[in-house]
């Protein structure tokens, strides 16, 4: 038991490839032979188990997800100098995400405001929709590539 206390469980979900339970050595085989795939018992399974509604899900909703701390630590040059050495990750990343990405994160309306937010603060994770994380690395390499110039003009 104490192994299994330490460790953090992961569950392996098995699709059979197709119902004579051979053994496909290689991709050549055509959907019609011995031991071929079988497409149509492969999604069967795959919806059966939640894999595609997992895959829905995460598409419509928000499939990045990153820790408070890693997020912070990442992003936190982008606040002002006297917040960044925060302890409070998630006040932080509230701020970051704010200054970046403007305040769109559900906290108002639950119908439309909660609908259209591109991130959510979760009470362990941030949660970005598609392209919000493109966005945060684009602040930050805009802010080093002036920080770099600026020490170019100063140093001529």
């Amino acid at each position: 038991m104490d192994t299994v206390e330490e460790t953090a469980p992961h569950f392996v979900r098995c699709v059979k490839p197709n119902s004579s339970k051979l053994f496909v050595a290689d991709d050549s085989s055509t959907a019609n032979g011995d031991g071929a795939w079988e497409p149509t018992l492969i999604l069967n399974q795959l919806r059966y188990l939640g894999v595609m509604e997992t895959v829905r899900i995460r598409r419509e909703g928000y499939p990045v997800r990153r820790a408070h701390e890693a997020l912070f630590m990442k992003y936190r040059l982008l606040l002002p100098s006297k917040l960044r050495s925060s302890e409070d990750f998630q006040a932080g990343c509230r701020e970051i995400l704010s200054l970046v990405l403007g305040s769109s994160d559900g906290d108002g309306d639950k119908d439309s405001a909660a609908s259209a937010a591109t991130w959510q603060i979760g009470s362990k994770k941030v949660f970005l929709r598609d392209g919000q994380l493109a966005k945060l690395d684009a602040a930050l390499r805009r802010l080093f590539y002036e920080s770099a110039r600026k020490m170019q003009s100063l140093h001529r």
